[in-house]
């Protein structure tokens, strides 16, 4: 199958999952600049928070699942991964120049993310950390973070974070930015030592950019 057959069937399986629970008008597409032939085309859907029963915005990529992850082997469930952030109700959008970087960040760092494994022929699961080089930091503008850890969420229901398809189900995990004291902590303690700070601090999924550190 080519790549665009690859990319377009993706697409119709993440579509198909999200009608289940979004109503038309809920979503928006931040497009990938490159055309579909491009081995990175990774699009970010924006879904729009509800006041009622969703009060947070959700950012999901598209495009991570394409191909299987070269994962170790007896890890073969792992194969297909797409990943999530969940923002503020009121987080915008890039609604002017100055305020772009600030804004649109997230879009990016998920992008920057799923596209490490098949840049990089690897693969990212539950407790996987993303660190950024000095040069790279821009990638938080605005912000003190330094790092991303993956997790399993633990607000949106098991039903949206696990998609159906022949070939292995795709499962998404959620993007927690880290201060620099927090991926040295989990160097350190490893993933299920961090997450036992984050339940100890009770840390919110929902971003903050104000947010202490759980390991001070």
């Amino acid at each position: 199958m080519s790549y665009r057959a690859e990319y377009l069937e993706t697409i119709e399986i993440i579509d198909s999952h999200l009608d289940q629970f979004f109503e038309d008008g809920e979503i928006i597409v931040f497009h990938e600049e490159d055309t579909l032939e491009g081995d990175n085309h990774i699009d970010v859907y924006w879904i729009k928070p509800n006041k009622k029963y969703r009060p947070y915005t959700i950012l999901m990529t598209c495009g991570m699942s394409r191909y299987p992850m070269q994962v170790p082997e007896g890890q073969e469930k792992d194969q297909y991964k797409e990943v999530v952030m969940l923002l503020p109700m009121d987080w915008s959008f890039g609604n002017s120049e100055l305020r772009a970087a600030e804004e649109m960040w997230p879009v990016n760092h998920l992008k920057s993310i799923a596209s490490i494994p098949h840049d990089q022929n690897t693969w990212m699961g539950f407790g996987h950390t993303i660190a950024w080089s000095l040069e790279e930091e821009e990638c938080f503008p605005g912000t003190n973070f330094s790092a991303s850890v993956l997790i399993s969420s633990i607000t949106l229901p098991d039903s949206f974070t696990k998609i159906a398809q022949e070939k292995g189900d795709i499962h998404l995990l959620s993007v927690i930015p880290l201060y620099q004291e927090e991926l040295k902590f989990k160097m350190e303690h490893g993933s299920s030592g961090l997450i036992d700070r984050f339940n100890e601090f009770e840390l919110d999924e929902i971003l903050d950019l104000n947010r202490g550190s759980v390991c001070q």
